[in-house]
């Protein structure tokens, strides 16, 4: 791996060969094997706490660190992923106490792995099709799936064993991304449908679909990506043949912002109260003000982004691109 500095609000970047980091939520996902020799430097400021965005386990950089920094300790995941699903962000998540969510298996299952072993915990099958997407809620006690059979299921995480609370149903096709918040008691869920369904928690009761803009044949239409903010805003991304969209709507359901693009958003996450950051296809990363989805600045990158994950405070950005660079900016984002 090589560390070298980066100018244009840039702290550094990791090369990781040979290509194709597809996530940074717990390079379990990464398709390649990192060489060279361990960062001596870094795995000391990574146990200390001296590095800003390390300390935090739930930020899944310490993740990150674990596996491609301590080399001698790393772990891979042995299990067979389905031959028909693309590995990416959206299929792993990891959370605060240490234990890794993978999907996509054969048997349609949803693994639990405790980190740094990678010892695997439970595995629960529900989905009567292969599990496409899922993620954690910001406190990490409950856990969404969505799958190709149409459903999402919402699961607690209080025991060892997965436990299901809910089963949402809308969908027409598979599901693409999800999005938990059990302060806001809002589940949402984006498919192949074209559409965005938003349910309760914890009745499970449908509220509303969010139906995405096109500029021709709304049948055609998929949603890709998908992020819930802490306000109960949904910023999700839409293909539409050759078009590419980002839409904004509000937690009552009014528009607040549309743009189109002629590349595809690959990445979606959090920012400052009022801004969401995007990543596309042609390695661009944007800064969006929510409302109107006017970017405040943009960050090129020279490759397809395949993760974005913002730390604490907003003080750094983690980028994964497909050339198998992770690369970390400082964004001035406004206050």
């Amino acid at each position: 791996m090589a560390l070298k500095q980066l100018p244009y609000q840039t702290s550094w970047s990791v090369s990781v060969d040979p290509v194709a980091l597809v996530s940074m939520r717990g390079l379990l996902m990464t398709k390649c094997c990192p060489t060279g020799s361990p960062w001596n430097a870094i795995q000391r400021s990574a146990i200390l706490g001296d590095i800003p965005f390390i300390h935090c386990w739930n930020s899944i950089i310490l993740t990150f660190f674990l596996c491609n920094i301590f080399l001698r300790n790393r772990r891979r995941i042995n299990e067979s992923f389905h031959p028909s699903v693309n590995l990416n962000s959206r299929l792993i998540s990891v959370s605060s106490d240490c234990k890794v969510y993978v999907s996509g298996q054969l048997d349609n299952s949803v693994k639990v792995y405790a980190l740094p072993r990678l010892r695997l915990l439970s595995s629960v099958t529900q989905h009567i099709d292969i599990v496409t997407c899922l993620a954690l809620d910001e406190s990490g006690s409950q856990l969404i799936t969505g799958s190709r059979d149409t459903t999402c299921i919402v699961w607690d995480l209080s025991s060892t064993v997965l436990k299901s609370v809910q089963v949402l149903y809308g969908h027409d096709k598979t599901v693409t991304c999800v999005g938990l918040s059990t302060s806001l008691d809002m589940a949402v869920s984006g498919s192949l449908d074209g559409t965005v369904n938003v349910h309760t928690i914890k009745e499970g009761q449908y509220i509303r679909t969010l139906h995405a803009a096109g500029r021709a044949d709304f049948d055609r239409i998929v949603i890709t990506q998908l992020w819930l903010s802490d306000r109960g805003d949904v910023v999700f991304a839409a293909e539409e043949k050759d078009n590419f969209s980002i839409q904004s709507y509000s937690i009552n359901g009014e528009m607040c912002g549309l743009s189109y693009s002629p590349f595809a958003f690959t990445a979606l996450a959090s920012a400052s109260d009022g801004y969401v950051v995007c990543g596309d296809s042609n390695g661009n990363v944007t800064i969006r003000r929510i409302i109107s989805l006017v970017p405040v600045f943009d960050i090129p990158m020279q490759s397809c982004i395949e993760d974005l994950v913002m730390a604490p405070r907003n003080t750094q950005l983690l980028v994964a691109l497909r050339d198998g660079k992770v690369v970390v900016v400082a964004p001035n984002i406004p206050q």
